[in-house]
């Protein structure tokens, strides 16, 4: 198992990020659950739900999501009404990104990624129930 650590420096608070450098590193998990159950279980039994900061990682998932029972898949990228944006929660900053449309900017929405070619993300509401990865 490989990882990378990352220390980010931001607004004087640091953050320790685990970031996937391996498409083995991550596991495909085949339960139905809502987007914080899905969060959850990633955390308690993994590491942490995937997040996607660059094309190659998108690709990655995109061989895993193949194999999943639901329509969609969660990420880890949830929306906060606080902050007014989209953020992963491993703490890195949305930079790149995959969206089918424009969002609705939802206080109660999380991204998925479809289970079928493109692989687009979309927004839903975190509590519908799909198919989830998790990085080990």
């Amino acid at each position: 198992m490989q990882w990378s650590l990352l220390l980010l420096i931001l607004m004087g608070q640091c953050y320790f990020v685990m970031c996937v450098d391996h498409e083995d590193n991550m596991t495909l998990i085949k339960e139905e659950k809502t987007w914080q159950e899905a969060l959850d279980h990633c955390r308690e039994n993994h590491h942490d739900l995937v997040s996607i900061t660059n094309q190659t990682q998108q690709e990655w998932v995109q061989k895993k999501v193949e194999n999943a029972k639901t329509e969609f898949i969660w990420l880890g990228l949830r929306y906060t009404c606080t902050l007014g944006t989209w953020f992963w929660v491993n703490g890195e900053i949305l930079s790149y990104d995959n969206w089918k449309s424009t969002q609705s900017h939802n206080c109660d929405s999380a991204a998925a990624m479809q289970k079928d070619k493109p692989h687009t993300w979309v927004e839903t509401m975190a509590n519908q129930t799909f198919n989830f990865i998790c990085v080990d």
